[in-house]
């Protein structure tokens, strides 16, 4: 591999990262417009947690869990319009 082709995959690599970068700072800017428990439930699931270990967060059970997560979902949707 020459210096030319070198330059070129450094250059490549410094693209690629300089978009993820964009795409995270995007993410998070969505996750601050929204409300703490938004975030927190969003942030849980998105992590895998279980709709089982999610429910004490909120005090609720898995089926008001799970409509707290699709309402705070709808709602970034509606915000990203």
């Amino acid at each position: 591999m020459g210096l030319d082709e070198l330059n070129d995959r450094l250059e490549e690599m410094v693209m690629v990262c300089n978009n993820l970068l964009d795409r995270c700072d995007e993410a998070l800017n969505w996750v601050l417009g929204m409300s703490k428990d938004d975030r927190k439930i969003v942030w849980l699931r998105g992590s895998k947690l279980s709709w089982r270990r999610i429910c004490p967060f909120f005090s609720c059970n898995k089926d008001t869990a799970k409509l707290k997560h699709t309402v705070a979902l709808v709602t970034l949707q509606n915000k990203l319009g």
